[in-house]
């Protein structure tokens, strides 16, 4: 049954009335509170997991809070700033609930923190004999678990089973006409969101910190009688109640207005304006953008911290790096200058790596004359080359040139089993465009039928999975390093989180990961060459008169150049990243006698494969370089720009 969209759009996005000064006015002050979040919140993440002076229970849940808002900044908020400027969702009706739940989810979590710092802190001033016994690590596992599952649980179950929507009417058409990513909260669902996951914790933290200042004013009172040492140490413990009393004040009034008006927006027949409850959540979202503010004004240990972070200086003393005793681990003979240009240099491909991939996934997510199969996979490859620029490389490389890790033995094991994953990814992703390209040259009349949608999901679901299994169990089992020679002490002496493998996996990784499927891909691309030569040979010989049986052909003129491109694209992966496995191969049998640095550049090689793959795609491909013009330029924002024409010469 069609349905009837006049009164709620036809899909596409209304025209913007905003001037274009007002929208330079709104993505400047967004973008600034967006910076404000991810770097203001990622300082509080690296040092408070760096110094281990602030390794305290209380410190352990400011740090989940901080990496809660730094994930809103970074995930959250960079979509919102579109949807708020130019009045329209671009980015589809899956990525619209998965993007509202992650958003739904970590305000919920914030709460839930927030929750847990007050019970900490009301140990630490009221029962400050009982908090050692209380507060332990493994209690705040427990409740950083809580923190986390309960509000993903909520949000994502209630979001994609859309319980939240049952009996609005017209809500279907409003999603089926609107391009707006509505959401909409029924009464019951409504007020359950306001009771359990605002009210209830908010009134908890309000007792909890009306005790504590009760029981403060009282020590105040006794504090002059007390020994220095203890004395001291309760005006800290006061201090850090009051700074994160002014946390949750903060928090409750950013986010009390956004939860008031989802309760009572249902008993108003959903009156509220769009664009008032669009600043309402903003006002929300402006909460994390306080929280390293705050610190930073009430925490001297914050602000020391951050200094040492923006000169790139760490005193040796409060480093994680071991003392180094018998100079078995030594320190980096690296001058300044060096190190500068090393950050430099791999600060510039990350960004490329970064923002070209990016590039790319929204050229062909947006774009809909490249939703094509073998556009698929490489906007699922982009993603690759993205997530290991973004999650991957900054780490690495400070590990590269500070000669030290500094994140810890099981973000070091992550870390590794990531980066191991996104490689194998890349080289499955590869192979399965082998395929793509070899029906579509050497078979055009199976493709079609072949290379479904159905069969592209099939190949990108074994593209992530089997690498992701293999990785991660690999690496978390321990299976790579069993039967090594203290390697145990290698790792605790270096602090280098080195991916190291025994014989036995180091030979199984080679074969099994990079050889056989590169074996795969050289052969069909070989064969692919071969028909392309025939085609280009028999296209040649045709008479001028055939218009018609040259229309057919154009289509495989371009299949045979995008085969060329790709088979370029293959070309550098394996010249980028054949060293590193051939090192990964051999080591084992050279009794690990490679340089470290060596292995270092090598890994180095294969992480720019994913700097070259965007530049490779701007040289070769013009629908990249058209798109990225539309980007740049703000046409991608303007209506009906997903049907634009980015292949003038094929018309």
């Amino acid at each position: 049954e069609a349905l009837d969209c006049s009164e709620y759009g036809n899909g596409s996005c209304p025209e913007n009335e905003r001037s274009l000064g007002v929208r330079v006015a709104m993505y400047s002050f967004m973008t600034g509170a967006i910076f404000i979040t991810v770097f203001g919140n990622l300082a509080m993440i690296v040092s408070i997991s760096y110094f281990k002076q602030l390794h305290t229970p209380t410190n352990f849940l400011i740090l989940s809070m901080a990496v809660t808002d730094f994930l809103l900044g970074f995930t959250i908020m960079p979509y919102s700033m579109v949807r708020s400027v130019e009045n329209c969702w671009y980015f589809g009706l899956t990525f619209c609930k998965i993007h509202y739940s992650f958003d739904l989810m970590l305000s919920i979590t914030s709460i839930f923190h927030l929750c847990s710092v007050a019970v900490d802190r009301f140990y630490a001033i009221c029962h400050p004999l009982h908090y050692c016994s209380k507060m332990t690590i493994l209690v705040v596992k427990r409740l950083l678990l809580v923190c986390w599952s309960l509000p993903g649980a909520f949000a994502f179950g209630v979001v994609f089973s859309e319980a939240y929507a049952d009996g609005i009417e017209g809500y279907d058409i409003l999603v089926a006409c609107s391009s707006s990513c509505p959401v909409m909260f029924n009464k019951l669902w409504g007020t359950t969101l306001f009771v359990a996951g605002f009210f209830t914790p908010s009134s908890m933290m309000v007792g909890l910190y009306g005790k504590i200042f009760a029981v403060s004013k009282k020590h105040a009172r006794a504090i002059d009688n007390l020994p220095e040492n203890q004395n001291s140490q309760m005006r800290k413990d006061k201090k850090a109640a009051k700074t994160l009393g002014i946390v949750m004040g903060v928090f409750l009034l950013c986010w009390f207005p956004c939860f008031i008006t989802i309760l009572i927006d249902p008993f108003l027949n959903f009156s509220t304006p769009a664009i008032l409850f669009d600043a309402l959540t903003w006002f929300g979202y402006f909460n994390s953008t306080c929280n390293p503010l705050i610190y930073g004004f009430f925490y001297p240990w914050f602000r020391r911290a951050l200094k040492y972070i923006l000169l790139a200086y760490i005193p040796e003393d409060l480093s994680s790096c071991p003392k180094l005793g018998n100079k078995t681990c030594p320190p980096t003979n690296r001058s300044f200058r060096v190190r500068v240009i090393m950050y430099s240099f791999m600060t510039g491909a990350m960004v490329i790596t970064i923002f070209g991939n990016l590039v790319i996934m929204i050229s062909i997510s947006h774009f809909k004359q490249l939703h094509s199969p073998t556009n698929f996979l490489i906007l699922s490859m982009a993603t690759t080359d993205f997530l290991l620029g973004f999650v991957i490389m900054p780490y690495s490389m400070v590990r590269s040139v500070e000669s030290c890790w500094y994140f810890g033995d099981s973000f070091c094991k992550f870390h590794a089993s990531f980066d191991m994953m996104l490689s194998l990814t890349s080289i499955f992703h590869l192979c399965s465009i082998a395929i793509d390209r070899f029906y579509a040259v050497c078979y055009p009349l199976h493709y079609t039928t072949t290379m479904t949608v159905s069969m592209i999901k099939r190949l990108l679901a074994f593209c992530w999975a089997a690498p992701a299994l293999f990785s991660f169990g690999l690496v978390l089992s321990e299976a790579n390093v069993s039967g090594m020679q203290s390697y145990q002490i290698l790792v605790a002496c270096f602090n280098f989180c080195a991916l190291t493998f025994n014989k036995f996996w180091g030979t199984i990784l080679f074969t099994t990961c990079f050889f056989t499927p590169g074996s795969i891909m050289v052969g069909i691309y070989g064969k692919i060459f071969i028909v392309s030569k025939r085609h280009a040979r028999a296209l040649s010989s045709m008479p001028e008169n055939t218009k018609g049986e040259a229309r057919k052909n154009l289509s495989k003129k371009k299949d045979r150049k995008a085969a060329k491109t790709l088979g370029i694209v293959m070309g550098v992966f394996l010249v980028c990243w054949l060293p590193c496995f051939l090192a990964v191969l051999i080591d084992p049998y050279l009794d690990y006698s490679t340089p470290v640095i060596v292995l270092d550049l090598l890994v180095w090689l294969g992480y720019f494969n994913s700097t070259c793959n965007p530049l490779i795609h701007g040289f070769f491909y013009p629908w990249f370089r058209k798109a990225l013009e539309y980007i740049v330029s703000g046409k991608i924002f303007l209506s009906n720009s997903e049907t634009a024409n980015l292949f003038p010469e094929a018309h």
